[in-house]
């Protein structure tokens, strides 16, 4: 609140998504934040959190047909506007930190993203991939040689899937300690990079995209997209 007194700020969003929406004590929670702060907090609904990541991760992307995927550590989102322009969600319990500790084989996560994604989207689609999350947003840092990280490069560059599977084999190759050499990559990051983009090769080929665009941006600017569209 002391930051936020600094700046001319002429309207505040606060909201709380799955940990608070799916927590028993959620009502004490926004209590407790009004009596400190004077804030509401608006406990949003999966399908308004959807909406505004995907919202977020694609606002002014020209991409058609635009897919987001986001690794996360233990689970993977798949998001996209359905035809009646409802998002359509499909989680899969797969992600970076999780394969790190349970690894499996190219073949093993073809056959799992074969079943979890089944009947997700129209067989017909022809569909872009957006990514966003750490995972992508560091092989875009790698792809480009950012030190330090630059998000405004970041947003919306793509990257072929040969050069993503150079970048991946290239880390792979390495052991782990050597990994934070690589300009680009950033401490915290060097275990779980190539399990995420292990999977990203699997999504990759599940769906036949010949690249990846990077989204920077995801339900934090979804919020402001949305209310710039209110505005005109």
């Amino acid at each position: 609140s002391d930051l936020i007194a600094k700046y001319p700020v002429q309207k505040r969003f606060l909201v709380a998504t799955q940990a608070v929406r799916t927590a028993e004590n959620k009502a004490e929670f926004v209590k407790a934040v009004y009596e400190k702060l004077g804030w509401d907090v608006e406990i949003i609904s999966g399908e308004r959190e959807a909406w505004l990541s995907y919202l977020g991760a694609t606002f002014n992307l020209e991409e058609e047909n635009p897919l987001v995927v986001d690794i996360g550590g233990g689970s993977t989102e798949f998001m996209f506007k359905a035809a009646d322009g409802q998002i359509a969600v499909r989680s899969i319990s797969l992600g970076a930190l999780r394969l790190l500790g349970n690894p499996l084989t190219d073949e093993e996560l073809d056959n799992f993203l074969q079943e979890a994604l089944l009947g997700f989207c129209p067989a017909n689609m022809a569909i872009n991939l957006i990514g966003v999350g750490g995972t992508c947003t560091t092989l875009a840092a790698v792809c480009l040689k950012l030190a330090p990280y630059d998000p405004e490069k970041v947003q919306g560059h793509k990257v072929s899937s040969a050069l993503a599977r150079e970048v991946y084999e290239r880390l792979a190759g390495m052991p782990v300690k050597e990994r934070l050499q690589v300009r680009g990559m950033f401490p915290g990051r060097e275990d779980i990079i190539v399990p995420g983009l292990q999977i990203l090769q699997a999504v990759l080929r599940y769906f036949g995209s010949r690249a990846l665009t990077v989204s920077d941006r995801d339900l934090l600017y979804g919020l402001i997209y949305e209310e710039l569209l209110k505005q005109g």
